[in-house]
């Protein structure tokens, strides 16, 4: 059985599952000014590849005092107001070929678990490795519980889950569109380069890869 193993953010969908849960925070009223104005910074080192995602968690602490709850509710309201609209139509139609196939599918993204869980119940995804918020009775502590899901640490992440469901290398299959993840793509079977950027995009055209270019969303106004 094959595994395939997806980064979520630019790759299932346009944008990115942070991006739509801060316009739906700001329109509950959820963020400080203050910690808003750090997001162009971050994402202009992002686009870069020089991103430092421990910076980002340190001082970007957008959910602390919101109730776990209360962040699980967004997260739905997220995903039905700007997420589900913003899926690729060729990434659902894989999905769903993969399913079909019989296939095994596993998300592996840096976004959160609240942000995640809806588009796993959407298209009936059972595993996934993402990260994680520290909550203490029932807020949040505006840290992260363990490393984020980021870059080579996610690479780590996925390897064990691997490991501990004796999945074998060789049977796997990783999409993604970030230089961020070579370290997961390069240690599967198959790779594959979804809008990658150009970075990635230089290493998948050296390396053979596939690369694919997917556009139309689930909404086509999208």
């Amino acid at each position: 059985m094959k595994a395939h193993i997806f980064d979520v953010d630019h790759t299932l969908m346009r944008s990115s599952t942070g991006l739509c849960f801060i316009r739906k925070g700001i329109a509950a009223g959820c963020f400080s000014v203050f910690d808003l104005l750090k997001i162009p910074f971050f994402l202009l080192q992002y686009k870069r590849g020089i991103l430092n995602i421990e910076n980002v968690a340190a001082k970007l602490p957008l959910f602390k005092g919101l109730g776990e709850t209360r962040l699980f509710e967004l997260g739905r309201e997220t995903f039905k107001d700007y997420v589900q609209k913003r899926l690729y139509l060729d990434a659902s139609q894989l999905l769903h070929k993969i399913q079909a196939d019989g296939g095994r599918i596993i998300l592996a993204t840096s976004s959160f678990d609240f942000l995640i869980t809806p588009i796993m119940d959407f298209f009936g995804i059972k595993e996934a490795i993402c990260s994680r918020l520290e909550f203490r009775e029932g807020y949040c502590t505006g840290a992260v519980a363990g490393p984020l899901a980021f870059g080579r640490s996610k690479s780590i992440q996925v390897m064990k889950y691997l490991d501990d469901n004796k999945i074998r290398l060789q049977d796997c299959v990783a999409y993604s569109d970030s230089v961020y993840d070579l370290p997961l793509l390069e240690a599967v079977s198959t790779a594959v380069a979804v809008n990658p950027d150009k970075k990635l995009f230089a290493h998948a055209k050296k390396a053979g890869w596939i690369i694919q270019r997917w556009k139309t969303c689930l909404d086509h106004n999208n």
